[in-house]
């Protein structure tokens, strides 16, 4: 197993890739910058087998396990992607259409009935997001085990102000995910995770054998599979349920599944060619409308933005009470990385941007 690492690491690394040679020291001491316990990192060049790294331990106790690569976290945000590639699927075989309005699904929702499919996905909707009020934000620290119902979700959103009217600014909402789920299991009278697993997750399709979509408690077994959450204060958040994710952040997976899904998603593995340039068309997250030429843009469920150093890059990020998710395309050097943590690693960010220059990648011709 050591030389094979060692090999992986010497088709990977340039002697000048960083002050230690060695991507594991830059995880490890990532980890440690962060503060938090476990860290677990994929990188996919094409034609080139996908390189796992770890770092860490599966509790922030003594003796703790150390975590593997099939180690599992919450992966939070990211789970709009699948979201929103669930939604064109959908689209694709005439079960709706993008540009259908709240009002055909959910006519009860009147305030939001011009809102389009398209505008939930975009965050562009103006719907306010449930999980900003600090109402819920006190609910979900007190009811830790309550199982929280999408319709109860958007209830809260409901007695909220609009940010803006529909298509005329950009704030990032959960409860447009949150609806987005919602329209999904009606149009099709399924469950979302009946839908996830037949698009994505049978092993036949992307083989991401190790993401579960799961807003229940998880069972004992299932735990042990995890490296254990921790939230601001230090508390172990793993048995609390993500319930109140839903469709917009429930899922957990490792960093290789996280890898190959964004590999898949931005190589035309996931989506045929036009849906696929459809979920990459942006708006512009000052404005709210649609700007190919905007330096920072979001898509359906993924953002862009425009790096100095390494050109456009495409990803998403996620975090729940105690985890935290990246995973980064970048086109000029056909890298992916996904990167996933045990805690609130406020740096993980800046860690996945530096990968191309700790890797000593030059750009593609």
């Amino acid at each position: 197993m050591r030389r094979t690492l060692v090999l992986f690491l010497s088709i990977f690394l340039a002697s000048s890739a960083c002050a230690s040679g060695n991507l594991q020291k830059a995880l490890d001491d990532a980890r440690i910058k962060n503060k938090v316990s476990a860290m677990q990192m994929t990188i996919i060049r094409t034609d080139q087998a996908p390189l796992t790294l770890m770092s860490g331990h599966t509790m922030n106790t003594a003796n703790a396990p150390a975590i593997t690569a099939a180690t599992l976290f919450q992966i939070g945000s990211e789970t709009k992607s699948f979201t929103a590639a669930l939604l064109l699927k959908l689209e694709l075989e005439g079960k709706l259409k993008l540009s259908d309005s709240l009002g055909q699904y959910f006519p009860q929702y009147k305030q939001w009935n011009q809102v389009t499919l398209s505008q939930l996905l975009h965050n562009n909707s103006g719907i306010p997001s449930y999980s900003e009020n600090k109402s819920f934000q006190n609910e979900i620290f007190k009811n830790r085990k309550y199982i929280w119902q999408p319709a109860e979700l958007i209830a809260i959103s409901a007695k909220l102000p609009d940010d803006f009217s529909p298509g005329h600014g950009w704030h990032y909402s959960n409860s447009n995910y949150i609806l987005a789920g919602m329209v999904a299991e009606k149009v099709t009278h399924q469950s979302l995770n009946d839908l996830y697993q037949h698009y994505f997750l049978d092993k036949s399709a992307l083989n991401l054998n190790h993401t579960f979509y799961l807003t229940g408690a998880y069972s004992n077994d299932f735990i042990k599979l995890m490296a254990h959450g921790y939230d601001e204060n230090n508390r172990d958040i793993t048995n609390d349920n993500m319930s109140w994710g839903g469709a917009a952040g429930a899922m957990v997976s490792n960093s290789n599944d996280l890898a190959m899904w964004a590999y898949s998603l931005f190589h035309g593995k996931v989506l045929p060619e036009n849906a696929q340039k459809q979920m990459m068309s942006v708006v512009s997250t000052k404005t709210g409308l649609a700007d190919s030429a905007a330096k920072e843009g979001y898509g359906l469920g993924i953002g862009m933005r425009t790096d100095k150093k390494y050109g456009k890059w495409w990803g998403h990020e996620g975090e729940t009470l105690g985890y935290h998710a990246i995973f980064v395309w970048f086109p000029a050097y056909d890298l992916t990385v996904a990167i996933l943590s045990n805690g609130t690693a406020p740096e993980l960010h800046d860690f996945a941007l530096s990968l191309p220059g700790l890797l000593g990648l030059k750009p593609k011709k």
